[in-house]
């Protein structure tokens, strides 16, 4: 069980095919994007079709390139390990959100978990290329 995203107007064969996340995943993609100050309203715990425009789409993959960038390969092939933020996983306006979500033991706040997946660049990159080309999408 997860977050499943499928796109409105694919402009590629690999974004039309939609995007894959668990809850864990989700929650920390979401945290990420409010740590790069970007509108996560659009966005929802809760898989009932719910929809993200292209624009906002948009912002958010230029957003995730622009970290990923940051990031960096050293000469061994490995990404650099980026410093967590003491608020992790309770930050910014989805604070009440993710406090409920924590209580009920949907999410968890993992320091393993979390920059893991912040130092993941392949996943990033991933997301990143679907919400460049999804043309919007709906969650389920």
């Amino acid at each position: 069980m997860g977050m499943d995203l499928y796109s409105f107007h694919a402009r590629t064969k690999r974004a039309k095919k939609g995007l894959s996340l668990n809850w864990t995943a989700w929650h920390y993609l979401l945290t990420l994007l409010d740590e790069l100050d970007c509108d996560i309203s659009e966005a929802s715990m809760f898989n009932e079709g719910e929809r993200i425009s292209a624009p906002t789409c948009r912002v958010w993959a230029q957003a995730l390139r622009a970290y990923i960038r940051g990031l960096g390969f050293a000469k061994t092939g490995r990404s650099r390990s980026v410093a967590n933020t003491p608020a992790r996983g309770l930050s910014g306006k989805n604070r009440a959100v993710n406090a409920f979500y924590l209580r009920q033991g949907i999410i968890s706040r993992s320091d393993k978990g979390f920059s893991q997946f912040r130092t993941d660049q392949k996943l990033l990159i991933r997301i990143a290329y679907f919400f460049e080309n999804c043309g919007g999408c709906r969650q389920y």
